[in-house]
């Protein structure tokens, strides 16, 4: 009983102890996390070649030249993309690093946080689709990062479309269930290369999505996404859906429309509604439809 008195009354005395010791064992584990050694590839970080992909056109050798230092990383780059994607603007280290720069300790980053992590979906897509590299264990990071406090990022939409089955299975997701942005840049980035938006289920997942889409504007620009489908396109479901359009009183929308219509001219109701179109008060669409029906019919497929 009286050692148990004892202790308890030692306790106060210690706690600055105690204290000093938690911050000293903190300071040191945020210091270790911040300038533990990392791996380098031909001299630099993956970091320092992350800032050197840059997206300037004045700066199209030095990014050159980090794209195919990122290729030659191949799968092992893709830890330090992982933590780079997944951490939080205000975790823990962040939070110390931004503290230590502000007194000096260290020097200024290149790039913000938000910079570094685009650059990094950069990367992504760089390794997936040059170097044919699986980056699907990058797709939750993705997701999570699509919408930043700035708006959406179309670079970890464009990464995502490049990420395999789980990748492209994860847009057409926030097709459905994402915000207007999200779900109009979901279709615009599984629509822009002819080897994702013909994966199963693409074209099926844009037509319901442009057939039942709330928002004028987004449901002109996936008509817009839609027409990058041209032999390889679904015309019985695609040809309806631009000649829809073509009736809207947005101009914008008979505008995307026709392009829709442009891309399937092969069939015999597209190119009578273009030439319905020809009468349009709409600069953009008469001369859409009028480009298209210059081009010769071909046979119906």
């Amino acid at each position: 009983m009286g050692l148990t008195v004892l202790f308890w009354a030692m306790i106060p005395r210690r706690r600055g102890q105690v204290w000093l010791f938690l911050l000293a064992a903190g300071l040191l584990v945020a210091g270790y996390c911040i300038l533990r050694p990392v791996p380098r590839f031909e001299g630099k970080t993956l970091t320092e070649w992350l800032v050197d992909l840059d997206p300037s056109a004045t700066g199209a050798v030095t990014r050159d030249r980090a794209a195919a230092a990122i290729r030659g990383m191949g799968a092992s780059a893709i830890p330090g993309l992982a933590q780079i994607l997944g951490e939080r603007p205000d975790s823990f280290r962040i939070r110390i690093r931004g503290w230590a720069e502000r007194r000096r300790f260290l020097r200024p980053r290149v790039l913000s946080h938000r910079d570094l992590q685009n650059r990094a979906a950069q990367a992504a897509r760089i390794l997936a689709a040059d170097a044919g590299v699986d980056t699907s264990p990058l797709v939750p990071a993705l997701r999570s990062r699509i919408r930043s406090a700035s708006g959406v990022e179309p670079e970890m939409a464009i990464a995502l479309a490049w990420a395999g089955t789980p990748g492209v299975s994860a847009l057409l997701d926030l097709l459905f269930s994402g915000d207007a942005e999200v779900r109009d840049q979901s279709g615009w980035a599984v629509s822009q290369d002819r080897k994702i938006r013909c994966l199963p289920g693409v074209q099926d997942a844009l037509i319901r999505r442009a057939a039942e889409e709330p928002d004028p504007t987004v449901r002109a620009n996936l008509v817009l996404y839609l027409s990058h489908y041209r032999s390889d396109g679904d015309a019985s479901r695609l040809v309806p859906l631009g000649i829809r359009l073509l009736s809207d009183t947005n101009a914008y929308a008979r505008w995307m429309g026709a392009q829709l219509l442009a891309s399937q001219s092969q069939a015999p109701e597209a190119r009578a509604a273009l030439e319905r179109a020809l009468n349009d008060s709409e600069d953009r669409v008469r001369t859409t439809a009028q480009g298209a029906l210059n081009r010769p019919a071909l046979p119906p497929r």
